[in-house]
């Protein structure tokens, strides 16, 4: 989810952003309200699109069906979402270049996306490279919804009822026991989202800082106006090589 939405907002938002230069550099509208103004408008469809897809997956998997944990795990989706757009944005902020952005932002979620502890347990990475999940968005996302899925659970063999395991071992085996709770990992995700778009803003204003302002060269009317300070003054210019009926 976070991959497939920054890929997706990258290539729209970079062509945006050339236009945006330019009518900015003309004085039509503030920084601030284009990028704020582009935050809401995408803000109903990140909200709206995950909980559809939970919504499908949810009782497909079989996941505990309680509405408490539906509402969980549609949280967790929302703000993964939001954090895809925001890495997406924040790339086509930073480079001029499409092609650029589109070869860095694969880079950059992979290994986010390999020490997340969805592949490699946290507990069995290197010391060296176990900074990474801590910068990990897809990391909390997954301890967050791995808690809410397996807290409480008890998973029996249907062939032989008596062998069951709880789902806190589940956790215990993935390296999941020191990771924060339910709320501390949501918050968590929902801190980085609002990172990356101060850092968008900031990489969009050092991206038009430089931009000039253009100046429209004015019409006849308006000099005429300026010259007599009067209204109505303004003779159309003639025509010619044109008949007027």
């Amino acid at each position: 989810m976070v991959m497939s939405n920054a890929m997706g907002i990258l290539s729209v938002f970079a062509s945006e952003k050339q236009v945006f230069e330019r009518e900015y550099g003309a004085g039509y509208y503030s920084l601030p309200a284009f990028f704020l103004s582009k935050v809401g408008t995408e803000l109903p469809f990140q909200l709206t699109f995950p909980i559809i897809l939970v919504a499908i997956l949810y009782w497909m998997v079989g996941l505990q069906n309680t509405v408490l944990n539906f509402v969980v795990m549609c949280a967790f989706a929302i703000v993964m979402s939001l954090c895809g757009t925001a890495i997406g944005t924040l790339a086509a902020c930073a480079f001029n270049d499409l092609s650029v952005a589109l070869a860095v932002v694969p880079l950059l979620l992979l290994p986010l996306m390999i020490f997340s502890g969805l592949f490699v347990n946290t507990g069995d990475m290197y010391a060296w490279l176990s900074w990474i999940k801590w910068v990990s968005p897809m990391k909390y996302g997954f301890v967050g919804m791995a808690k809410n899925e397996y807290t409480g659970l008890v998973m029996c063999d249907p062939k032989d009822p008596t062998k069951c395991i709880t789902g806190e071992s589940v956790l215990t085996n993935l390296g999941f026991d020191d990771q924060g709770s339910i709320l501390l990992n949501l918050l968590v995700v929902i801190g980085i989202w609002l990172a990356l778009l101060i850092l968008s803003y900031l990489a969009l204003w050092r991206s038009v800082s430089s931009t000039k302002s253009v100046d429209f060269p004015a019409s006849p009317l308006s000099k005429d106006k300026r010259a007599t300070g009067k209204k109505g003054d303004y003779t159309a210019p003639a025509l010619t090589g044109v008949s007027v009926q």
